[in-house]
């Protein structure tokens, strides 16, 4: 973990954001006047129960649902203005992406999956491949490389998605809930892979989780409730 000095850039500012799903009286405000700014180099917890809204604000700074208003930075620029093509090209370019459900393809293996992101973004692949192989190598996984997903357990295949979103070298990683079907060995191996992520490249990590012991990891933790941040707590107080 690593302790944040006011003079940091931030990596990602957002400000006064605000999400609803439904219409009429038939809707619910997911994310309710939420400011957010992570440094580089940091770790961020966000926790909250059920429905709080915490996956719903990783979708948004990732650009991956729209904000109903409100403002995002990022790279010099303002996600919640950009085109959905220019999202899909800054999201490809500079962040990366790690889900519970680990959404790796089935039918490609370990190395594939992991140079998958490259290739969309037009590299050749005899230059891909040793990228995603040096990446695999970088989260442990050097000796399941030739492994398909379904000859994975699940802490390997949160490894190989892990791999898959430090790839493009991006310089803000979100992961939602990516220990949440681990068990606590493997919870503790990828909290430490995510440390690892966060303290190297000028990086910041956004981990939604409900777990306490991913967030003793991280330097802050943010709780949400009812869409809105309910609690700040510093490095040490999770």
């Amino acid at each position: 973990m690593t302790t944040n000095t006011d003079s940091e850039s931030p990596v990602i500012v957002a400000t006064a954001l605000h999400k609803r799903y439904g219409r009429g009286d038939a809707f619910v405000e997911a994310i309710s006047g939420v400011d957010l700014t992570a440094s580089s180099e940091e770790f961020i917890a966000v926790m909250g129960t059920s429905g709080s809204g915490k996956s719903t604000l990783l979708q948004l700074l990732g650009g991956l649902e729209r904000a109903d208003s409100g403002s995002i930075h990022f790279e010099g620029n303002d996600i919640c203005r950009m085109s959905d093509s220019a999202i899909v090209s800054l999201r490809r370019q500079s962040m990366g992406v790690v889900f519970q459900a680990y959404n790796l393809m089935p039918t490609l293996d370990a190395v594939d999956n992991v140079a998958l992101p490259l290739l969309l973004a037009g590299m050749g692949r005899r230059t891909a491949v040793p990228i995603a192989r040096a990446c695999l190598n970088d989260v442990g996984m050097s000796h399941r490389m030739g492994s398909r997903p379904a000859q994975l357990s699940g802490g390997e295949q949160q490894r190989v998605a892990l791999a898959r979103a430090l790839v493009n070298q991006p310089k803000l990683i979100l992961a939602d809930e990516p220990t949440g079907s681990l068990d606590r060995k493997n919870t503790h191996a990828v909290c430490e892979l995510l440390c690892d992520v966060a303290s190297t490249a000028g990086r910041s990590t956004i981990v939604v989780t409900h777990d306490p012991a991913v967030a003793d990891y991280a330097d802050r933790v943010l709780t949400l409730e009812d869409g809105q941040i309910a609690e700040r707590m510093p490095m040490g107080q999770a």
